[in-house]
């Protein structure tokens, strides 16, 4: 594994491995796997990941736009509601 990679979903985000202790093996129906790789700035939280196969992810992608689309009406309201959407990149 290379000293410092790139995610694929950011390429500003900079990693030095992966954290085995903290990834785990979700019990949903195609098994998706979390990955915890080791943020390259000291002190700041690991970078978690979540990696489906097998898996239609146009469904997924079109929540997440929804969700920032009405977080974003939110906030203009002066309403947080804390939503953290993520990023999906479909390979």
């Amino acid at each position: 594994m290379p000293g410092v990679f790139t995610l694929p979903h950011d390429s500003r985000l900079k990693s030095l491995g992966v954290s085995p202790t903290e990834c785990k093996v979700f019990s949903s129906k195609k098994a998706p796997i979390l990955i915890s790789t080791i943020n390259q700035q000291l002190g700041a939280p690991n970078y978690l990941t979540v990696f489906k196969l097998g898996d239609d992810l146009k469904q997924d992608i079109f929540t997440i736009q929804i969700l920032r689309l009405f977080d974003k009406w939110w906030l203009e309201a002066g309403l947080d509601l804390k939503m953290s959407p993520y990023q999906v990149v479909n390979t």
